[in-house]
């Protein structure tokens, strides 16, 4: 790999425009500076991505803005960036949430110096935090539904070669799993996996699907049930209760939390959405 490569942002855009703009700012503060920036926005309505062409030729930074004409989600958002960073020759792909920033000023130099000293690596992550300095992930793997998972699910970083070998999201997914599933894809592989903690960044967390209250329910239970009918078929029934429970529980405890905030109808329906994710993935195929 080139010692200044090409990096691409890939940012998945849906009516956040303060967040995304703090985003930008945040990585455009780094010290590197062969970044462009690949702007998917997702059907938006109230405040579509070319607002942020102002703030972006003032920055003078490269970037695309790509305008899908539905609402997509996020694999399918994603990969379209993906293929136009690939387009553009891109050496990284670095897909990111939105509603994330300080990022540590040399990050992108120690991603580079990781991947040109190991070329079997395929997707790095780094160190997360929250927006309160609390660790969301600190670069250590971790054992998610029997698959040790080394990367956080806010953000990562791909090589051109893994994504053109082993290829991108799986878009039937949508959302969630959609990181478990290239893991075991890139372990698969003859590529690598894994994070280091040197480097750093700022998750706020569900900056921009906090408001939608049938989407993320609905295919993080079913993925969860697909997930499990696909890689853990051979686990007892009992185990399968029992990660899927696990799961399942997150979804009471923000169900609970809505209805202690008044929130009736959110609270049925974060149960009710979740609760169909479960008997979708039952009864179908991934």
């Amino acid at each position: 790999m080139d010692s200044s490569p090409l990096i691409c942002v890939v940012l998945r855009y849906h009516d956040a425009f303060d967040l995304t703009m703090d985003c930008i700012d945040s990585i455009s503060n780094c010290n590197y500076k062969n970044i462009h920036y690949v702007i998917v926005d997702d059907d938006s309505r109230l405040y579509p991505a070319k607002n942020l062409e102002p703030f972006l030729e003032l920055k003078t930074l490269e970037y695309s803005i790509l305008q899908l004409g539905k609402y997509s989600d996020y694999c399918i958002s994603l990969n379209h960036g993906i293929k136009v960073a690939l387009n553009l020759d891109a050496g990284l792909i670095f897909v990111i949430n939105n509603d994330t920033k300080n990022f540590s000023h040399d990050f992108f130099e120690v991603v580079i110096e990781k991947f040109r000293s190991d070329e079997s690596i395929g997707i790095l992550g780094t160190k997360v935090f929250d927006y309160d300095g609390n660790v969301r992930s600190d670069a250590i793997s971790v054992e998610r539904l029997g698959t040790i998972i080394p990367i956080p699910t806010e953000g990562y970083f791909f090589s051109r070669n893994f994504l053109n070998d082993v290829g991108s999201f799986d878009e039937k997914l949508v959302r969630h799993m959609e990181d478990f599933d290239l893991v075991i894809r890139c372990n698969d592989s003859n590529y690598r996996c894994l994070s280091i903690p040197e480097i750093s960044f700022d998750h706020l967390g569900g900056g921009t699907s906090k408001y939608q209250m049938f989407y993320p329910h609905f295919y993080r239970m079913r993925n969860v049930v697909w997930f499990i009918k696909r890689y853990r078929s051979n686990l007892s029934l009992f185990v399968k209760f029992r990660y899927v429970l696990g799961y399942y529980k997150h979804h009471i405890l923000k169900a609970k939390t809505s209805l202690n905030n008044g929130h009736m109808i959110i609270a049925c329906m974060q149960l009710l959405s979740s609760m169909l994710g479960v008997f979708v993935g039952i009864f179908s195929r991934w």
